[in-house]
C-alpha cells in the first residue's frame, strides 16, 4: 500500500476501502489492535489517517 500511496496509484483508495470496511466489522479498537500487530505505532497511525481521510471523501 505504501507503494500505492508514493507511485500516486488511484488503487490505494481500493485498499482504504476495504480497511474502512473491515474496521467497520471489527470495530476501531480491534482493528487497531490487530493491524498495530503488522505496523510500527507510526506506519499505524498514518494508514489510520489515511483510512479516515478516505472514509470522509466518500461519505
Amino acid at each position: 500500500m505504501l507503494i500505492r500511496h508514493q507511485l500516486g496509484s488511484p488503487e490505494i483508495h481500493i485498499d482504504l476501502r476495504w480497511l474502512g470496511r473491515q474496521r467497520e466489522i471489527l470495530g476501531p479498537e480491534e482493528f487497531r489492535r490487530l493491524l498495530g500487530e503488522h505496523l510500527s505505532p507510526e506506519d499505524l497511525d498514518t494508514v489510520i489517517g489515511w483510512i479516515d481521510q478516505s472514509d470522509e471523501q466518500t461519505e
